[in-house]
């Protein structure tokens, strides 16, 4: 989907990932990350408040407001002997990573 946002990550980059790796997301100023499949005109074009950005694959919009505000994002290559086909399952592995 072609985008007037920018991306959220250098996705060429993360594509080079071999392994599992948790980004852990905190903020200066509102910050609101629109998901891949998502339409830019969900958000108003006069929109100040916010820095908009988009990721390129799955999940929905997420809106951080607060500097305390914390959101961790994880990327998992598909070659990852832990991923199945299973979308429920692939929900839950973070997780259990996390604990």
């Amino acid at each position: 989907m072609k985008s007037r946002y920018e991306d959220l990550y250098d996705y060429d980059t993360l594509r080079n990932f071999e392994e599992a790796t948790a980004f852990i997301v905190r903020i200066d100023e509102p910050f609101v990350v629109l998901g891949g499949s998502q339409p830019d005109d969900v958000l108003r074009s006069d929109i100040d408040d916010f820095h908009p950005v988009r990721r390129r694959r799955g999940g929905g919009g997420v809106v951080l407001l607060q500097p305390d505000d914390l959101w961790i994002d994880w990327w998992i290559p598909a070659s990852d002997p832990r991923v199945s086909d299973d979308v429920r399952r692939n929900a839950l592995l973070p997780g259990e990573w996390w604990y």
